[in-house]
């Protein structure tokens, strides 16, 4: 007999065990689990062998794992993992999630390939796919919160359509493309921070190339038909894959295979990439692409290079860990990538061994447009130039948003803020009488912040919960499960 369960409240399974004993929730064949407009919260391990459909809402799995062995319906919703202690296992057969989010700062192993129709959230640790398995972004698909400390180590795939003439973004994977004008459907596929020879890192000893750095990036297109003509790629990693290439960087090789990492040649010279970023033109999308290293000087050594909004400036910053004969830099400005203007200009520090810091503030600029993209030109005191990759840097005004949960509230209540600018945060619960009887102040920052409210004080009955963010107040009704 097939069992249908329909889930379209907010719901706490197991919310009145205690936390340190962890439950389990089967699904089993030939059943269905509907989540709509829900909080399911699971103090353990879910598995499904019928049907999840997350059509909504979110199934909340604390100091748990994720095994699904039957088939799952992603409609807007998402399933979360956090665990402060213990590492965890998403395992998908193959099927697709809407939203994935993991908190789990000793990392999550993904134990079958898996699909994201729409965001995957690192929140803390490491999502390892090993050798063995892939995971996918759909075309539409984005991947948030990526660091040297929390990235997908293994292989993050992702196959969308590009045209027109500026850079299209795969889904915050570190690849951006430029078709230049034409129409095409090209794969990535990034193998990173494994550190596995031709999986993640290349070494061909035939033409003198050291071990790279640890991603490999492998593109392709239907059919392998390549371009007509060159587009322009940009492709960039994270300190933890540098592979020991760290203080090489500045002197850096672009290698490319067209047989699978057998052979690797060179493309183009050496070019600083202390930034971790290569931008280049290519008509060869069958093949894959990665950098190594040379310890042949530069006159500038340039250890980082970053542009990013503040308000509605953009913040310049860099550093050199050597100069020679350097004379001042450039900022300069474009909206296309192409067309370039000087921002501003910065004295350089001429001869120097020890690191240098530098800024540089393009004041109100996100008044005149929603993204720019900026790079350093360096001039020596003889008037030769250098130039550095690019940087862009996009003005997004966030909305203030407030998810809290479990809910029911048991001991604890968490809260998730997404607030559109730093600023001191006033939490407080409000009885039914309207007494406040609890509240915390927090320090958010832009973006996403995530706290814990301690409630085992609080008596059974139903609370307004109040949150206030640089005079903007959001409110939610809830209720404990004492």
């Amino acid at each position: 007999m097939r069992k249908s369960y329909l889930l379209a409240s907010v719901v706490a399974i197991f919310a009145a065990a205690e936390p340190a004993h962890a439950q389990l929730l089967t699904l089993g064949t030939g059943s269905t689990m509907s989540i709509t407009d829900s909080v399911v919260y699971v103090p353990g391990t879910v598995q499904t062998a019928g049907l999840l459909r997350t059509i909504s809402g979110r199934l909340f799995i604390q100091n748990g794992d994720f095994i699904n062995t039957g088939d799952s319906r992603p409609g807007t919703g998402r399933v979360r993992l956090e665990d402060a202690s213990s590492a965890r296992t998403v395992s998908l057969n193959g099927d697709t999630l809407h939203r994935l989010q993991l908190n789990v700062p000793s990392g999550t192993s993904l134990g079958s390939n898996a699909v994201i129709k729409g965001t995957l959230d690192l929140l803390g640790g490491h999502l390892n796919t090993t050798t063995g398995f892939a995971l996918r972004l759909a075309p539409a698909a984005v991947v948030n919160g990526e660091t040297a400390t929390k990235f997908v180590r293994g292989s993050l795939v992702k196959q969308r359509p590009v045209s027109g003439a500026a850079p299209i973004d795969f889904g915050g994977m570190g690849v951006t493309l430029n078709p230049n004008g034409q129409s095409l459907t090209v794969e990535a596929d990034r193998r990173s921070g494994v550190n596995t020879l031709n999986y993640s890192f290349g070494q061909s000893p035939g033409v003198g190339m050291t071990p790279g750095i640890d991603n490999i990036w492998r593109f392709s297109t239907p059919g392998n038909v390549d371009p007509a003509a060159p587009v322009t790629l940009t492709v960039s990693w994270n300190s933890a894959t540098d592979n020991g290439l760290t203080g090489a960087l500045p002197a850096s090789q672009l290698w490319v295979s067209n047989d699978n990492g057998t052979t690797w040649q060179k493309v183009g010279g050496l070019f600083d990439a202390s930034s971790r970023s290569a931008t280049f033109p290519t008509a060869d999308l069958n093949a894959w692409y990665t950098l190594s290293s040379s310890s042949s000087p530069l006159p500038v050594e340039l250890l980082k290079f970053t542009a990013v909004p503040r308000k509605l400036d953009a913040l310049v910053t860099w550093s050199t860990a050597s100069e020679k004969n350097s004379s001042h830099f450039i900022i300069e400005r474009s909206v296309d990538a192409r067309t370039w203007a000087d921002a501003g200009r910065v004295n350089a520090a001429g001869t120097s061994a020890t690191t240098r810091e530098y800024a540089f503030t393009d004041a109100s600029v996100g008044a005149r447009g929603n993204a720019f993209y900026y790079r350093l030109r360096q001039v020596d005191t003889d008037n030769s130039t250098s130039y550095s990759d690019i940087r862009l840097v996009r003005f997004v005004k966030a909305q203030l948003a407030l998810d809290a949960y479990p809910v029911p509230m048991g001991e604890f209540l968490n809260l998730d803020l997404t607030a559109p600018a730093d600023g001191q945060v006033l939490v407080s619960l409000v009885d039914a009488a309207g007494r406040d009887v609890k509240q915390v102040k927090f320090t958010a920052v832009a973006g996403l912040n995530t706290w814990r409210l301690d409630t085992r004080d609080l008596a059974h009955g139903t609370y307004v919960l109040r949150t206030t963010l640089n005079g903007e107040t959001l409110s939610r009704r809830l209720v404990t499960n004492k």
